[in-house]
């Protein structure tokens, strides 16, 4: 299956050649859902002017299987959390943006009660089997936390829904796009420790070079 999928994609791309040259076509890219919501409306429409007879072909997913259609040619390249690990030389990674660990409550939290809210309240906690989940329970490991689990999501939009909705309080990473609407914001202060890190993933050797770097300075100049 992985050598038909790669004879399918490289098809496409001869067919994209012989109509009109590099940019045309279709490029296929993947994004982690917050940055579908909240990084890609803009890209979109800034890609459009400057290609605009080179088709996106956009897949949702989480970063671990994002990573594994990029590293199998499924994908040009995938907006995701950066890889926990080492990636092989046949990858290669440009940072997009750095967000900030954050406390999300009902109420108004001082940020030396940080702890003490978590160990209070319901605890909604960002999935740690994620990529991004991992920081936000590395920051309740390393002060030896431990509050009332009230359930794992991988979805941050929907941790925040049930924040507002008063189910309980969550640490999560301030992503792109988010609009604090029914709730309040702690920042834990941290110097970047505990930061998540969004990047685009590419091949070293992409099928379609020109098209993926116009689409990565988009990128650059679209996103906070």
């Amino acid at each position: 299956m992985p050598r038909m999928r790669h004879l399918i994609a490289e098809a496409k791309v001869l067919i994209a050649e012989a109509a009109g040259g590099e940019l045309s076509g279709e490029l296929a890219i993947g994004a982690i859902s917050t940055a579908l919501t909240g990084m890609m409306p803009a890209v979109l429409k800034k890609f459009a002017g400057t290609a605009p007879d080179l088709r996106l072909k956009i897949s949702p997913g989480t970063s671990d299987m994002l990573y594994e259609a990029v590293l199998s040619s499924e994908l040009d390249a995938a907006i995701l959390v950066k890889p926990p690990f080492a990636i092989p030389k046949s990858l290669r990674i440009h940072a997009l943006r750095r967000e900030r660990l954050m406390l999300l409550s009902k109420h108004a939290v001082d940020p030396k009660a940080i702890g003490m809210t978590l160990m209070g309240e319901p605890y909604l906690r960002y999935d740690p089997g994620s990529w991004g989940g991992r920081m936000a329970a590395l920051f309740i490991e390393e002060r030896n936390l431990q509050p009332d689990i009230f359930c794992d999501l991988d979805g941050l939009e929907a941790i925040a829904i049930l924040v507002a909705n008063g189910i309980g309080n969550s640490l999560v990473p301030a992503w792109a796009g988010f609009q604090p609407q029914g709730l309040f914001v702690t920042e834990v202060d941290d110097d970047g420790r505990y930061d998540r890190e969004i990047v685009l993933l590419r091949s070293s050797q992409p099928r379609r070079p020109k098209a993926l770097d116009i689409f990565h300075r988009t990128l650059v100049e679209t996103i906070d």
